[in-house]
């Protein structure tokens, strides 16, 4: 019902009077929020039309559709992109002939050069990754946790092997460094109020009987927010595969760094983390197209170390859709306070590694964000001016590497391996340049442009790329390289993780974000 005119109707009453009676008055409408107004429609007055964009999420199945429908290799997609080509109709307008215009319809030729990948260190050896890839077999964390108290949380009645299963990772556990006090013990819930009212335990296992999101969000949003637990969440139909080193192995990658442990460390970092650094990583996430009320949520991550494997976090949400931080100045100072009370130096030169920008973005990223940052540092002390390498990271283009040269051999389909760095299809004044640090493992590989947006302290193009190519070794649950830097990894995941905070006030439409746990903010409790 809905007041028109000083007088109550209901929809289909409406309809009756406007236009003609519904033929099924009884059925749900269909709401849709628009500028401020509730409109109501109801259902067979309204048609669906084909090759509408979905924007919800897809559920597993969909999801592994799309990716295998996407998925191209190399040689597949430029020989599409050829097609096209060669299909242009602007390729056959003889008026360009008048005007001496030429479209050229080649892929552009470019000269790329191959990085050297660093080594791995573990505690008991070093490894050299072949292919942007390295496994665990026979080695030790760097800095393993002793795990003092351990609860496995269950929704549903024990499978009769789980304490088997629990007693085998246990094992593999012990000879990765990582060591269990005690047994962990079984405790079989009926929601997430109980793991909160029983998060006493150093680490919570949580075995979630499916993919679903909603249950993960609540357990993530409950224990990080009211308790300062850490939670480690497993899918019920991957409990027997904790008999297995590999999948144990990358469980304990999780496991260690949430616990504040360091998996590995590079052997070399190059000249940029030879004196005191921070380094940072900043992302924005905004809500999506069909969410009207939901904040943008800003994350900010900061290494408090020479290895860059400690960081501090901080999460907060800002008006929607605003691409700059807000506060940035504070969080700048939060960053550095922190960076002092753990390492006793202040930093002399801030790395800043920003995702999500534009170009069309960069004289406010420079104007506001880098000048907060000189800002911050000047408030804390008036001649402390350390030098700034501020770096943007974007992800979303459409540049592509084919390599003509390549075989099916090693498993490229045409692929650039990882390391290669291209230069000379850059900007023609900016300092940047495409780096693929990954190896596919599907489809076609995405180069990452990295734009150098201000080089204080004078680093060379090789330095540069040396050093971003080398930390994308340096991601703590991977035994891989990754495709972007870890700081953005990390903002990334943590900005992800504040959304999960999200909740509507009572008796509104307003959404708020709650706030973390502030005892989590110094362990990677998010990957």
């Amino acid at each position: 019902m809905f007041e028109i005119e000083d007088k109550r109707q209901s929809v289909a009453e409406y309809f009756a009077a406007a236009y003609k009676p519904l033929t099924y008055p009884n059925l749900p409408v269909v709401v849709v929020k628009k500028r401020g107004m509730t409109l109501f429609f109801p259902i067979e007055v309204l048609d669906l039309h084909d090759g509408q964009k979905y924007q919800k999420k897809f559920d597993e199945q969909q999801t592994a559709t799309l990716i295998k429908y996407a998925a191209k290799p190399p040689i597949d997609r430029f020989k599409i992109i050829r097609e096209k080509a060669d299909e242009l109709k602007v390729l056959r307008n003889t008026t360009n002939d008048t005007f001496g215009i030429v479209f050229d319809n080649k892929f552009a030729q470019c000269t790329g050069k191959l990085l050297d990948a660093p080594k791995i260190k573990f505690k008991n050896s070093e490894l050299e990754p072949r292919r942007g890839s390295w496994n665990l077999m026979n080695v030790q964390a760097v800095n393993p946790v002793n795990i003092e108290s351990c609860n496995f949380f269950i929704f549903r009645e024990p499978r009769a092997d789980l304490n088997r299963s629990i007693d085998a990772m246990v094992s593999i556990s012990r000879k990765y460094g990582v060591n269990f006090a005690r047994p962990p013990v079984v405790k079989k819930i009926r929601n997430v109020e109980e793991i909160v009212q029983q998060s006493n335990a150093q680490l919570c296992i949580v075995i979630l009987p499916d993919k679903g999101t909603s249950r993960y969000e609540e357990v993530k949003r409950r224990t990080e927010t009211e308790t300062k637990t850490i939670t480690q969440c497993l899918l019920e139909k991957n409990v027997e595969k904790l008999t297995k080193p590999p999948f144990v192995g990358n469980l304990l990658l999780k496991i260690n760094s949430k616990l504040g442990g360091v998996n590995s460390i590079l052997t070399n970092y190059g000249p940029v983390l030879k004196e005191p650094t921070l380094v940072l990583g900043v992302d924005v996430n905004h809500p999506g197209i069909g969410d009207l009320n939901s904040p943008s949520i800003v994350a900010i991550v900061g290494s408090m170390n020479a290895s860059m494997t400690q960081y501090k976090t901080i999460i907060k949400q800002q008006d929607r859709r605003q691409e700059i931080v807000t506060g940035f100045k504070e969080d700048i100072r939060e960053m550095l306070r922190a960076f002092y009370a753990i390492s006793k130096v202040k930093p002399t030169q801030i790395v800043v590694f920003r995702d999500g920008v534009g170009d069309s973005m960069f004289q406010d990223i420079f104007h506001k964000e880098i000048i907060a940052i000189k800002e911050a540092c000047s408030s804390l002390e008036a001649n402390y001016s350390p030098k700034i390498l501020f770096t943007i990271a974007q992800k979303r283009h459409s540049v592509r590497f084919n390599n003509p040269r390549a075989t099916n051999r090693d498993g490229d389909n045409g692929n650039v391996v990882p390391g290669t760095v291209v230069e000379d299809i850059a900007h023609p004044t900016l300092f940047d340049f495409y780096l693929v640090s990954h190896h596919a493992l599907q489809g076609t590989a995405r180069p990452v442009r990295y734009l150098v947006l201000l080089n204080e302290p004078n680093y060379s193009s090789e330095v540069i790329t040396k050093f971003v190519y080398a930390i994308c070794h340096n991601y703590a649950r991977a035994t891989k390289a990754v495709s972007v830097v870890p700081p953005i990894y990390y903002a990334h995941l943590a900005a992800f993780r504040g959304k999960a905070y999200l909740e509507r006030e009572f008796k509104t439409d307003n959404v708020v974000m709650r706030k973390n746990n502030p005892d989590l903010n110094s362990k990677l409790f998010y990957v």
